[in-house]
């Protein structure tokens, strides 16, 4: 795929491809953004940028429309379902996480998500899932595809401030998970406030959906405790990833590692390597140090037989 990058000079170019593994044939999609799997593995929902810079000289219409669409793999056969962007399949079940943004390269203050195809429940978020990109780790599904977790603006439990941020968790009927209204009522205001800047956010679930891991842009790390309706706070870190039993947490030391692609002739592969380390369990002194990684990520537990 040619994703969409920052620069408005780059909406011209999307492009999607599929690879059949077992018979190496690459499938051309057309012009799509941002393609995920659904929880079925049947298709592909990603965002359709349609060129319409050709209806007529003096037009004052935008030139580009973002459209909601999916791939059937059995037909091959590519639809729309209407206008909107950053489509985000639950890994389970029937909830898509989508904007109804048109996709851009400068984000607004926030947007709105809504959690099925149709629309349902309106709620406000933040980050570049409102530039139209279907950002699933700051948006993200719980494992069972029941809730989501994103950033969302407006006063912190507790607090009158319009302008703070927190974590909202919300199921697809549009209620507020009943465990985090528990945690919140325990809660300080301070171990609720969340930054949303300079950095993006990072969501992880917990296979069984006890605990949600994050980090915010600051880089300042929490894990919810849903059971236990607790906030841990770890200190500084990004990318918490929970291991396939929920037992241990992956997570990289903060500070904005080089990436390939930013500028090749500097680039190297000591310099992109952060200090890694795996928590076990949530405490902050548990930490098992696994040196100096690029990246991680764990395998699933069947690929690791006694």
């Amino acid at each position: 795929m040619s994703p969409l990058g920052d620069n408005p000079a780059a909406l011209d170019a999307p492009t999607t491809y599929v690879l059949n593994l077992t018979i190496g044939k690459a499938t051309q999609l057309g012009a799509l953004a941002d393609p995920l799997w659904d929880g079925d593995g049947r298709h592909l929902r990603a965002t359709y940028v349609r060129n319409t810079s050709q209806r007529g000289r003096g037009s004052t219409a935008s030139p580009w429309t973002s459209l909601r669409a999916f791939w059937d793999r059995e037909s091959g056969a590519v639809d729309t379902v209407g206008p909107g962007s950053a489509q985000i399949p639950a890994p389970a079940g029937v909830g898509i996480a989508w904007s109804d943004e048109q996709r851009s390269s400068v984000a607004p203050s926030q947007c709105r998500v809504f959690l099925v195809p149709q629309g349902g429940a309106r709620h406000s978020v933040v980050g570049k899932f409102c530039m139209g990109v279907a950002d699933d780790r700051a948006v993200r599904w719980s494992s069972d595809g029941r809730w989501l977790a994103f950033p969302h603006p407006g006063p912190v439990p507790g607090q009158q401030n319009p302008g703070g941020f927190f974590v909202d968790v919300v199921g697809i009927p549009g209620g507020r998970f009943p465990a985090l209204s528990a945690l919140q009522d325990r809660a300080r205001p301070e171990q609720l406030a969340i930054a949303v800047a300079p950095g993006s956010m990072w969501f992880d679930w917990s296979p069984s959906g006890r605990f949600l891991a994050m980090h915010d842009g600051a880089s300042d790390l929490r894990v919810y405790d849903f059971d236990g309706q607790g906030i841990s706070v770890l200190g500084k870190g990004q990318r918490p990833m929970w291991s396939p039993g929920g037992a241990y947490l992956l997570i990289f030391s903060a500070g904005a590692a080089s990436e390939p692609n930013d500028t090749p002739p500097r680039w190297n592969a000591r310099a992109s390597a952060r200090e890694t380390f795996a928590l076990s369990g949530i405490a902050p002194g548990a930490r098992i140090a696994l040196g100096k990684l690029r990246d991680a990520r764990w395998l699933p537990a069947m690929a690791c037989p006694e």
